[in-house]
Order: C-alpha cells, then structure tokens, then sequence
C-alpha cells in the first residue's frame, strides 16, 4: 500500500504518476547530518598506543556536527541509525609494521574494531577500512582510534593524500 507523499496532495500524485524524487525526498527524509573528514598531514604515532585519529580537514558538514579542531569526534544530536566509516593508513620506513588496528569508539568505549596482522616484514605502508551501522542517540558521540604494533622504527599516520577518513551520514527510512 502506498504512503502519503507531501501531505494530501501526495496521494493525487501516487495516483497520477506524478511523484518526483523530491517528494519522496520530503516522505522519507534525507540522509542528514552527515559528514566527512580527512587528516591533512602525516602525524607521529607511539607503538602499540590506541590514539585517536586527529581527522581536521572537513571535506564536508551538512550541520556542523563534525568537530575538526578538538575532539575530533562527530555528534549527530539527532538520534537514528547511521552509517559509520574510515580508513586509517599508517607507514613506517624500516617495514616492521606487524599489525595494525583500527575502532570505532561510541561514547568513549570501542564498539567495533578490524585487525591485520602482518606475517613477514614487507610492509612499509598499511590501511585498514572499517563500517558499520550505529543506533545513536542525539548525545552520542563516535571517534576513531588506531594502534600499530611494529618491530623498530617510528609509524605515522598518512595524511595529505586522504588515506586517512572518516564519515557519517543518517540512514533515511529506517
């Protein structure tokens, strides 16, 4: 059965066939806020440290919910499920990198994590990429860590080539 699209005059459309996709728009919502972020410049990490990753460059932010300058951290403020993702890429020049980490944190906690182990010392430059759909409420708040675990040497994490990222948008309808 057809929902109502733009008020009364929305069933006339349905049966006209006159709905437009900014009626549909208007029926289900949009997918906002959303959100993303890269980090503009390779930035030193300790081994086997979770750090949060500083993203501070907007790409964009549909209501300002992405904080780029101190928390690094987005807030919805409206509650509904979202779609979460980033890509940390990490690089050491001794390629020793041994395994790479990377989690979403909700609230402060790690709500979700992916892992790479590498076997043999061939990597220089590593990149994880996580997701996930989140229930959040308006004062939640979502962040992204990473640790890497290598033999010697100094890992950064990418920056500049937007290696690094991080977005968020609402799923509308549902």
């Amino acid at each position: 059965m057809p929902t109502e699209i733009s008020g009364s005059t929305g069933v006339n459309k349905i049966q006209d066939g006159t709905v437009t996709s900014a009626d549909l728009a208007s029926s289900l919502g949009d997918n906002t806020p959303a959100f993303e972020a890269y980090l503009s410049s390779d930035t030193s990490i300790s081994n086997l440290t979770n750090t949060k990753v500083p993203f501070n460059t907007e790409v964009f932010d549909t209501d300002n919910k992405y904080d780029n300058s101190t928390n690094y951290r987005f807030t919805p403020t409206i509650a509904g499920k979202y779609f979460v993702y980033a890509n940390v890429g990490v690089k050491e020049s001794s390629y020793t990198i041994q395994q790479h980490n990377v989690e979403i944190h909700v609230n402060g906690s790690a709500y979700r994590n992916v892992t790479n182990y590498v076997q043999t010392s061939e990597w220089a430059i590593h990149s994880n990429y996580i997701s996930g759909i989140l229930n959040l409420d308006t004062d939640d708040y979502v962040e992204i860590f990473t640790t890497v675990r290598q033999a010697s040497g100094s890992p950064e994490m990418s920056g500049g080539t937007k290696v690094c990222y991080f977005g968020a948008y609402k799923l509308a309808g549902v």
